[in-house]
């Protein structure tokens, strides 16, 4: 757990205790040694995710460098990601249900506190200013801004509701994750951002009516990506988006610009345009203020391809298609399809934010598991069914003891 929770620092740390925040990265720097340490001294072979991830992460610091950019913060996020996903492949291995747990707590522990924040500073704990124009951000809490919360709460949503199904043998939620649940619903009733809404009511409309989803053949992972797919070309590209006005504007409240975030693509576009095969590496804010004119691309997609260009864009791509492939490969049951549920919500989340959480990956990587941790609950279910018949078979046989006794 003490590995993992340093993966999981506050923003708000870096604003009211710098020198705590540089001491957990140092930490953090630490535990990414000791992970890869310990991977390799389990002499595990590198799978097909690692290595997509492990390609990416070099190219983005590649092209940091090239391009004089923070190297020393590319490298920080960046190896963040692998060592994460190591972590959790060797959680996995050693026990199912102890990995839910160590991951689950520290994610719920920040999700209360942030609603707390919320409540308490309702107009914000604290503002930044970024960017060479200004740009100021008001509605700050202990988890950063409203819509970036959306990984955390995703993170957190599809470990509590697998840990539930472990534990229940169905899915049926534990009074654990029904607190979590009521947390995450109260944070976006009382802010009300448009993403964070948006994935937050379709996990959970999926968790009241997943019988009837189970039954409809047409709904599967192609499906979902063929949606988000659909968007991206239907609406980052094309910009029809005026053919959605009633639930944009009355719906979620927002404008046709998706709150300002289509000039923000046009420009990420254009400049893509002049450099297709490699980007500008990771940018800092100002940087990213004169090339897209946001603190980053507001499209996870645009976000990479301003980075890395194509080269980062290919494997990036890949580690998406590796977790398709994974939950298809399992075919429909209620496990599988909750999780294909999370990570069309995190792909969704993808087209209109661009997220620099490392925890985002760790749900696109928990999909690309999704047939280890099948295999795990199939193994448990038949190991209770034969505990259960083993009991059956003793009370039988005490039951034909004690009637031969009476005869």
């Amino acid at each position: 757990m003490i590995l993992f929770i340093s993966f999981c620092k506050p923003d708000a740390l870096e604003h009211f205790f710098p020198l705590i925040e540089t001491g957990f990265d140092i930490f953090r720097l630490m535990v990414m040694g000791i992970i890869v340490l310990l991977y390799v001294s389990k002499r595990k072979n590198i799978d097909k995710f690692v290595t997509a991830s492990i390609i990416y992460s070099i190219i983005l610091i590649v092209f940091s460098a090239i391009n004089h950019r923070l190297v020393i913060g590319t490298f920080m996020q960046l190896g963040s990601i692998i060592a994460i996903i190591l972590l959790t492949d060797l959680l996995l291995e050693k026990d199912l249900l102890l990995c839910f747990d160590i991951m689950l707590f520290p994610l719920e522990i920040l999700i209360y506190l942030n609603l707390l924040c919320i409540i308490l500073f309702p107009d914000g704990m604290y503002s930044i200013t970024r960017g060479i124009y200004g740009w100021t951000a008001n509605e700050l809490w202990l988890l950063g801004m409203d819509n970036a919360l959306t990984p955390i709460f995703l993170l957190a949503i599809c470990i509590s509701v697998l840990r539930s199904y472990y534990v229940k043998g169905c899915l049926k939620l534990t009074l654990r994750s029904l607190f979590l649940l009521t947390g995450c619903t109260l944070t976006v009733l009382v802010r009300w951002p448009a993403t964070l809404l948006v994935v937050i009511f379709i996990s959970i409309n999926y968790l009241i009516f997943h019988r009837i989803v189970l039954r409809l053949s047409a709904l599967n992972i192609w499906v979902y990506t063929a949606i988000c797919v659909f968007f991206f070309i239907y609406i980052v590209l094309l910009r029809c988006q005026d053919k959605f006005a009633f639930i944009l504007e009355h719906l979620l409240g927002k404008s046709l610009t998706f709150t300002g975030r289509t000039p923000i693509w046009d420009r990420t576009i254009a400049e893509i345009s002049m450099h297709p095969l490699w980007g500008y590496g990771m940018l800092s804010p100002d940087d990213a203020w004169l090339i897209v004119g946001h603190s980053h691309a507001h499209n996870m997609y645009l976000n990479v391809l301003i980075r890395g260009g194509l080269l980062a864009f290919i494997p990036f791509i890949i580690m998406h298609l590796l977790s398709i492939f994974k939950l298809s490969k399992c075919g429909r049951n209620y496990l599988t399809d909750f999780i294909s549920i999370i990570f069309f919500c995190m792909i969704l989340a993808f087209q209109v934010e661009a997220y620099t959480n490392h925890l985002c990956f760790l749900v696109i990587y928990l999909a690309y598991r999704s047939d280890f941790i099948f295999s795990q609950y199939q193994l448990q279910k038949l190991s209770k069914n034969n505990g259960l018949q083993k009991h059956m078979r003793i009370r039988n046989e005490d039951h034909f003891i004690k009637k031969s006794c009476c005869y």
